[in-house]
């Protein structure tokens, strides 16, 4: 064989795994690591060229997607396996090959080049995207970047150019350590950027500044929409030594060199939001006017928005920081330091997003929304609440601009649940992948009907999602030479309608239902169609046969066809792609379909009137006929452009699967072997050049190719006191972003004389003081509350239910949590437990083997407000420590 050395790296490699990956019947990432020197002696047996150290290394050393070749991926140290199909998003990942040619294994057996593809693309493939373990987090060196930092920062350094030895040599070893740095920061930038699609901008070009005298303290990098990258806000990824402590920290920044008056205002609008992430962890660090730098812990966002527009306060960036001491206190290694960065990156893109926010509007329409999120935290403190918020704006971003109530969001949801754009289901112990994702089902109304596959939840909104997708991405269409017709997909505003209609736009189809039962196939015309109809009626109308005729022999591929709903909307608008075809067996009553290409789909209906000319034209009205051709002059060609191009040039549609409970589900059993393809890089995507990207993989019942498309979003609510977090299914916590609700008490007002939210936040504390913060109580179970007896109804009813369940019967701390109990008959009321004292004398007559005395206690029946008072009121008890 004359095959170029990148052609033999490649095979050999993939020789090499195919044999290792046979030989073992337990595989192991470690059973398919690949040694260097081998890789280099079996590329040297396929080719006459030569196969050097230099460029296997070349080879090892590429696991990057801006490389030549991605034929290698780093599992650790200097371990490396082949890459998987799809890894780098199909780019450079194996040469050009020739199938036919014959390759020999070291057992001496024959495998073909098509064969050891097949190989990889297949058995190879499905290791990985079924392997949890197999899921690599990039390999990124952050020991070499802090180190750097702590070592080296503001340390004097001299141009080793200008040196002789052996000074040169001490800070040649200054510029190797801050190069290798830069080069490990931008790797972690550019997985980022690759989790939720931004620019890397890669600020710190060079670490080491050519006109100073001191190693810089800090290297950086931006990362921004792309659309957007003119812009002086972005998340920064730093490493830095701050106030003498060495820290990674990510940060909504400004890069005020290069801001005017406009960006300063626009990045401070994020000041609008609160922080509604731990405060522990997330801060505001802030420059104030005269250059002083400062973490601020201790400050609420409306503070400081208000000590910038006074200008005490230059610029503020939002920050999370992991200190090198924190590290090393965790003995966290690199995966653990890139999960706890990428989470944080994850938290602060809502705030990012609200800084690229111009007068209102959001600055582009590639809203930062992370693909899978999870609203996690205690009971009661709005997870399901603001999930129908988050929801409808991740489909719709700019609604939140006309400041809507809660019941604006709620109608738009249920709008949504019935086009199918927001889809809901629960997770539960007995949820399975074939509730998810496919399942064999019988109808059973049909005795004997054979088990069919039956899409579940996340399959079916996936493949609805996948082709409004495909409907953004389609080709500019020149309507002015083309005929248009209108067409009705069903009865207006029935059921049966609605189900013709969805059923047609998710398989990008047309339908008519005259004529039901009758081929049409082979009339091709007026007279044949007629024939057709005399042999199975009696009698049938012209204008029916018309209709008829119009579908199967007028309409020609390249026509346009407009969707109405009634006489006074339209819905959709389509492209004929296909002939007329007969199909008796549909889940719909009509037989006679036309395939199109979807160009506008309505959210919900629009005008007639809108697209009529009716300069030329009385009426704006459609006719009752199901099918019909516009007459010349009677439409308004550049009104139906302007809907035509909604989709051309908008952002995709936007689909939302919310997952309640999402931590009650067995993980791996539902999602199955789809865990992997949810992650961002692998998503279904097509490109401008039409170029497809993400992983695929075959469903076991249907055998249908399956991908998960880039605008399905998934939202989750998880109860912590169900399950902490620090449980949760390892596959699911990487690939999703969490974001943390905790108890607001400020949302919450006196009631008659009780300062609820200082009854809140006692209750609170002492919970997290026992017990810990994930089993708080929310403070949706107060708001709404009128006067003292519905606060006592939600303290007997809600509150103490669950404290019975968190401290397991354990009275004595919830007498601590409740501020106490009555011991005495004369002032119970004032308590919501009492308890008293047994003595075992009263109650036995032999009492030697028992507990002298024991105490009792009961839930009062009636508590009276002083209950309430006395649980953020009462005075410490000395005699019980």
């Amino acid at each position: 064989m004359n095959l170029t050395v990148n052609q033999a790296v490649w095979l050999g490699a993939a020789m090499i795994t195919y044999e290792q990956f046979k030989n073992n019947e337990e595989k192991s990432v470690d059973d398919i690591a690949l040694v260097q020197a081998d890789i280099r002696e079996r590329a040297q047996s396929l080719t006459d060229n030569n196969v050097d150290s230099a460029r296997i290394s070349q080879h090892f050393n590429a696991d990057h997607q801006s490389n030549n070749q991605n034929y290698f991926r780093v599992i650790n140290g200097n371990k490396r396996r082949l890459s998987y199909p799809g890894e780098f998003n199909g780019e450079k990942e194996r040469p050009d090959l020739n199938f036919q040619d014959s390759l020999t294994l070291s057992s001496g057996e024959k495998i073909s080049v098509e064969q050891l593809v097949n190989f990889v693309e297949t058995e190879y493939l499905a290791f990985f995207v079924n392997k949890e373990l197999a899921v690599f987090v990039p390999e990124i060196d952050f020991k070499k970047i802090i180190t750097h930092i702590s070592i080296y920062a503001n340390q004097i350094y001299k141009s080793p150019d200008q040196l002789d030895e052996p000074e040169k040599q001490i800070y040649l070893a200054i510029q190797e350590s801050g190069s290798s740095a830069v080069i490990e920061l931008d790797r972690f930038a550019d997985a980022i950027a690759s989790k939720y699609d931004l620019l890397n901008k890669s600020k710190t070009k060079f670490h080491i500044p050519k006109k100073v005298t001191t190693v810089r303290s800090y290297i950086w990098n931006q990362l921004v929409i792309k659309e957007f990258k003119d812009y002086p806000t972005s998340i920064s990824i730093f490493a830095e030594k701050k106030y003498g402590i060495d820290r990674f920290r990510v940060a909504i920044e400004l890069d005020e060199n290069h801001a005017n008056t406009n960006d300063f205002h626009r990045h401070h609008q994020f000041l609008t939001l609160p922080i509604t992430l731990d405060p522990a962890k997330y801060f505001y660090f802030v420059t104030s006017k005269d250059n002083i730098e400062m973490d601020i812990y201790d400050q609420s966002a409306k503070q400081i928005k208000e000590k910038v527009e006074t200008g005490e306060y230059k610029r503020v960036q939002l920050s999370y920081a992991l200190t090198n001491e924190d590290i090393i206190n965790n003995g966290w290694n690199s995966k653990e330091i890139y999960e706890d960065l990428i989470e944080a990156v994850g938290h602060l893109l809502p705030y990012y997003n609200k800084a690229m926010m111009n007068n209102g509007q959001i600055g582009g329409s590639n809203t930062m929304y992370a693909k899978n999120n999870i609203l996690y935290g205690p009971p009661g403190t709005g997870k399901t609440y603001k999930v129908i918020e988050k929801a409808v704006n991740i489909i719709d971003p700019n609604f939140s601009n006309g400041k809507p109530t809660r019941n604006d969001y709620e109608e738009v949801y249920r709008t949504y649940i019935e086009n199918k754009q927001i889809q809901f289901c629960t997770f539960h112990q007995s949820f399975s992948y074939e509730d998810f994702v496919e399942g064999l089902r019988s109808d059973i109304e049909k005795e004997g009907a054979p088990f069919t596959p039956q899409n579940g939840v996340f399959k079916e909104i996936c493949e609805l999602a996948k082709s409004r997708y495909q409907l953004s991405n389609s080709a500019t269409t020149d309507i002015e030479h083309s005929n248009i017709y209108k067409i009705s997909l069903g009865r207006a505003n029935s059921n049966e309608g609605e189900k013709i209609y969805r059923y047609c736009i998710d398989n990008e189809l047309i339908s008519l239902g005259h004529g039901s039962g009758i081929d049409f196939t082979d009339k091709n015309n007026f007279k044949e169609v007629s024939e057709a109809f005399a042999e199975y009626e009696d009698k049938t109308s012209d204008s029916v046969i018309k209709m008829v005729n119009n579908f199967k022999n007028e309409l020609q591929i390249g026509d346009i066809v407009i969707v109405s709903k009634g006489n006074l909307k339209f819905r959709a608008i389509a492209k004929v792609t296909g002939d007329y075809y007969y199909d008796e067996e549909t889940e719909i009553p009509y037989n006679h379909f036309r395939e199109v290409e979807w160009l506008f789909i309505s959210k919900n209906e629009e005008e007639a009137e809108h697209i009529f000319n009716t300069t030329n034209t009385d009426s704006t009205r459609f006719s009752q006929q199901s099918i019909y051709p516009f007459g010349v002059d009677q439409l308004n060609l550049d009104a139906i452009k302007n809907f035509i191009t909604q989709n051309e040039n908008g952002e995709e549609e936007r689909f939302v699967l919310i997952i309640d409970e999402i931590n009650r589900g067995n993980i791996s059993k539902i999602f199955g072997e789809l865990i992997t393809l949810i992650e961002e890089d692998k998503r279904y995507d097509v490109e401008a050049d039409g170029t497809i990207k993400g992983l695929e993989v075959t469903l076991p019942y249907s055998k249908d190719k399956f991908s998960v498309p880039k605008n399905v979003y998934i939202l989750g609510t998880m109860n912590t006191a169900d399950r902490s977090i620090s449980l949760m299914d390892t596959a699911l916590r990487r690939r999703f972003d969490f974001e943390e609700m905790l108890p607001e008490p400020n949302v919450l007002s006196e009631v008659d004389g009780i300062e609820v939210q200082q009854l809140l936040l006692k209750i609170n504390q002492r919970i997290e003081y026992l017990y810990d913060r994930d089993h708080q109580i929310g403070h949706a179970f107060f708001i709404g509350k009128k006067n003292s007896d519905e606060l006592i109804e939600v303290m007997q009813r809600k509150v103490i239910p669950l404290l019975q369940e968190y401290f397991y019967d354990d009275w004595e701390k919830i007498e601590l949590v409740l501020g106490g109990a009555a011991k005495s008959e004369s002032n119970e009321n004032d308590y919501f437990l009492s308890k008293k004292t047994l003595n075992a004398n009263d109650l036995f007559k032999n009492t030697s083997k028992l507990q002298s005395k024991k105490v009792k206690y009961s839930v009062v029946k009636e508590p009276s407000a002083n209950a309430l008072l006395n649980i953020y009121q009462s005075e410490r008890d000395d005699s019980n420590e």
